[in-house]
């Protein structure tokens, strides 16, 4: 009886033996589970295998919970990085970002217009000066100026060899463009003035004038003239320039005898 209970004292002993081992991570075995002890006849799986069960599920646990520790402390490491780069990569678009400066404003300035050259005449030309009224008109150089000599609104009066085509001036007084284009015709002996067409246009330096595309008759011509004239008020008087022809002698040029009237120009 004696020697049962040594027996089963020594057990005890060396199960917590084992217990202390299994707890510094030694290897367990048979012996230091004190199954030699244990007398022939006993079955030693069926009295060792629940602590070896409970042994093997203690150390699981604590690899799984070993496991666990890691795998949160790898994730804040991750976390930890990624933020730090996300950091620097900010300062360094920051850095690298140009300040934009404001745009200065832009203060348009008008260049000067400059006035254009005179366009080279399509004819050679003669010019004709008026010093008292101050301007000047050009006609082509064949056609002879007939002098005036007897007091007339009429200034010039030329004409092409064949009589026709011929260009006059008149200077007068007159209330309307309309007035001061009977006048000249008047005065070049002519009548019925019928306007087919009529327009603004503008003189060298921009002077505003009138031109009109025109038949009237003289007395000299079985038939009504074709005429291009060109007018402006200046100081008060009319200065009117008529380019005309009689078709059955010479061809009416509009463009030419309009280029001619275009011609008149001021000091």
């Amino acid at each position: 009886m004696k020697k049962r209970d040594e027996i089963k004292n020594e057990q005890i002993v060396r199960i917590e033996e084992v217990n202390r081992q299994e707890n510094q991570g030694l290897v367990y075995s048979s012996g230091n589970l004190g199954l030699s002890g244990i007398p022939e006849g006993v079955d030693k799986k069926k009295r060792v295998q629940p602590i070896i069960n409970e042994r093997q599920n203690r150390v699981v646990e604590n690899q799984k919970e070993a496991l666990m520790m890691t795998k949160a402390k790898l994730a804040i490491f991750i976390l930890f990085i990624m933020s730090l780069l996300l950091a620097l990569t900010l300062a360094g678009c920051a850095a690298e970002t140009p300040a934009v400066e404001p745009e200065a404003p832009v203060v348009e300035t008008e260049t000067p217009e400059e006035e254009p050259e005179p366009a080279e005449l399509s004819f050679e030309a003669t010019e004709y000066i008026n010093a008292e009224y101050g301007f000047s008109v050009q006609y082509p150089a064949e056609w002879e100026a007939n002098p005036i000599t007897e007091p007339s609104t009429i200034v010039l009066y030329a004409v092409a060899e064949s009589a026709v085509p011929l260009i006059f001036v008149n200077v007068e007084e007159a209330a309307t463009f309309e007035d001061a284009l009977d006048g000249a015709v008047a005065a070049a002996d002519g009548s019925g003035v019928d306007i087919k067409s009529q327009q603004d246009t503008s003189l060298a330096g921009g002077i505003s004038a009138t031109r009109a595309v025109f038949k009237f008759k003289h007395p000299a011509a079985p038939l009504a003239l074709d005429a291009i004239a060109v007018s402006t008020n200046k100081d008060g008087k009319w200065v009117t320039v008529t380019v005309a022809t009689l078709g059955m002698l010479a061809k009416f040029d509009q463009e030419l005898f309009s280029e001619i009237a275009h011609t008149l120009q001021f000091e």
